[in-house]
């Protein structure tokens, strides 16, 4: 019996060491050459090859040190990460405590933001820090941020420390310098369950790093000091910016539990140009909000004068904000608007009038606006909370303004109804109304006439289109068309009808009808159309007609071929032929057959790139 115990106790004792020993001896591999290496090796084989590690050294696991580290994604390397040092306890991990006393990067270049392989779906459950976070050193002595990342090129140093035991409690300092120029950013925080307290300081010259990320290089120096300091519930806020002449403020409290703010805004700003293509003379803005973000009690102005901005201009825009207990009003006027176009004072000469009503209490936030002007009149509602619809009426008493801005003699009216909706990444829109060409160039009045009716389905999923519908029929004409443009490629169906071949020439009489497609990409592409129906001319009696027309390889290289065959005088008259255009833009016609009685034409014909038929 003895013996038995002895043996199970010298096993029970191999048994709890042997996970010691084999610990022991992983740690003493990876303090080798060869166990750095396979670190380099299991690390890309883990993260397939999104994690790169090179020059792995120091003491595992308490001391690691990094020589290089590339983070990729499908387009490559966008992050690296060189000098990596970590001292940390291991240990305290047990305590559910990740305690880092030091660590340093030498150098961190970030080229472009990172690729998403995949939409990522939003978590129903809160995110929750799963252990307490402790750092008590952080330095990074070069951090390289390329343009495509923020709009500007940048290089800064970061040092700080963070002790964070979950989202509601810890503490952090941080402080980031400019290195390739003048700037200093900082930022130092604390909250808990009961208070919070956070201070915000940035600091730099003219053509700082703010102001590039802004894309507003000639904003000027920059001085911002942002304060919140109190209770969740009774926060005390100051907030001040001075950027070259503007100066702006927003002074009160804020209740973060109850969703309430007792805010005071201003700003005012003398003559600037911010950017070469942003102007304004002067800005006012004095605001007040008290009460809860959804039903808040609400005054504010804005006053601008002479802003010019993406080649628009508005000589005054004076706009008032109320609110009372979740509804929002806004009434503003915008005089002298100048619009990018051939025409931009089509709008100068009367004021713009805009008044909106929101409703902040409700769950789907519905608004009620309308825009008028002598030219033209929108009206409607649209809802912003959760999925994103609007359904306006937009009426045009008068088509000439707007005609003659594109260089078009056409006079009439429109009245259209646009139903837009956004679920998800995908959008659509609705559009019905009427359309009326009462004078103009030829053949609009006639084909389109008084009362013609327009109807439209279309959607859009990134780059894809889809036209579920388009619907036109005026007096004479009637043209349908569905398809789209999906994964980069044109599939499209359309049909017109001409009833009266009059209102094209008062010297042709008759009805066609046409129906074709249109497939491939938009560099390349091929189109085909069967028309059919009878007509004559002026001597000539009605007699039917049938042409076929096919082309490919538009628009850079075209070519296609044409048949047709007609009664013309009891006689069949019959045409094949067949073009292309070569790259320099010469075209080359060759006429295969022609013939009507006794008549017969063959040949071929070439023009020059702008020459014009003999």
């Amino acid at each position: 019996m003895r013996r038995a115990l002895k043996w199970l106790g010298g096993i029970v004792l191999v048994l709890l060491l042997l996970p010691i020993v084999l610990v022991g001896g992983l740690l003493l591999a990876l303090n080798t050459e060869f166990g750095t290496r396979e670190v380099e090796t299991l690390t890309a084989r883990l993260t397939s090859g999104m994690v790169v590690l090179r020059d792995v050294s120091g003491t595992f696991p308490q001391a690691p040190r990094v020589g290089h580290a590339e983070i990729r994604d499908e387009r490559g390397v966008w992050l690296t990460l060189d000098e990596i040092a970590l001292d940390w306890s291991p240990t305290r991990l047990i305590g559910k405590d990740v305690q880092v006393e030091r660590l340093e990067i030498g150098r961190v270049a970030m080229a472009r933001l990172p690729v998403s392989s995949a939409p990522s779906s939003p978590s129903s459950s809160p995110f929750s820090l799963p252990v307490r976070v402790d750092i008590d050193h952080l330095h990074v002595g070069r951090v390289d941020i390329a343009a495509p990342v923020a709009g500007v090129a940048a290089s800064l140093s970061i040092d700080g420390a963070a002790h964070v035991a979950s989202l509601a409690d810890g503490r952090a300092d941080l402080t980031l310098r400019r290195l390739d120029g003048e700037g200093t950013y900082t930022v130092k925080g604390r909250i808990d369950p009961r208070t919070l307290a956070a201070d915000i300081v940035a600091q730099e010259p003219a053509k700082g790093l703010i102001a590039g990320i802004a894309a507003l290089p000639n904003l000027g120096a920059l001085d911002l000091h942002a304060a919140v300091n109190g209770p969740w519930n009774a926060a005390a806020t100051d907030i001040t910016l001075t950027a070259g002449p503007l100066r702006a403020a927003a002074k009160g409290t804020v209740d973060i539990d109850g969703r309430a703010a007792d805010l005071d805004v201003t700003a005012n700003a003398p003559a600037m140009a911010p950017r070469p293509d942003v102007t304004w003379q002067a800005v006012a803005l004095d605001a007040h909000v008290h009460g809860p973000f959804t039903k808040p009690d609400a005054t504010g102005t804005l006053l601008l004068d002479g802003l010019a901005a993406a080649g628009a201009s508005v000589r005054h825009l004076a706009a008032d904000v109320t609110g009372d207990s979740g509804r929002i009003s806004l009434k503003a006027s915008i005089e002298g608007l100048r619009v990018p176009g051939p025409k931009p004072d089509l709008m100068e000469g009367a004021p713009v009038l805009v008044t909106a009503e929101a409703r902040l209490d409700a769950a789907d936030r519905p608004v009620v606006f309308h825009v008028s002007h002598p030219l033209l009149d929108a009206q409607g509602t649209a809802h912003t909370g959760g999925d994103i619809d609007a359904d306006t009426t937009l009426m045009l008493p008068d088509l000439a303004p707007f005609a003659a801005a594109g260089g078009v003699d056409l006079r009439g009216h429109t009245t259209l109804r646009i139903k837009a909706a956004k679920r998800g990444d995908t959008t659509t829109a609705d559009i019905d109304g009427t359309l009326g060409i009462t004078g103009g160039v030829a053949p609009a009045p006639a084909l389109v006439g008084p009362d013609a009716t327009i109807g439209v389905t279309a959607s859009m999923r990134g780059g894809d289109m889809t036209l579920s519908r388009l619907d036109v029929k005026g007096a004479t004409v009637d043209v349908n068309a569905t398809g789209g443009l999906a994964d980069g490629k044109i599939a499209l169906a359309w049909n017109v009808a001409l009833s009266d071949l009059h209102a094209l020439a008062a010297s042709v009489e008759g009805a066609l009808r046409a129906q074709g497609n249109v497939a491939g990409t938009p560099g390349d592409f091929a189109t085909q159309a069967d028309i059919s129906g009878d007509f004559a001319t002026k001597g000539f009696r009605r007699a039917p007609v049938k042409v076929a027309l096919h082309a490919q390889g538009l628009p850079g290289a075209p070519t296609g071929t044409v048949t047709a065959e007609a009664m013309l005088e009891g006689a069949p008259l019959s045409l094949d032929a067949n073009a292309n255009r070569a790259p320099d833009g010469t075209l080359q016609v060759d006429i295969t057959r022609a013939a009507w009685k006794s008549a017969q034409i063959d040949g071929a014909a070439t023009l020059a790139a702008g020459a014009t038929l003999p």
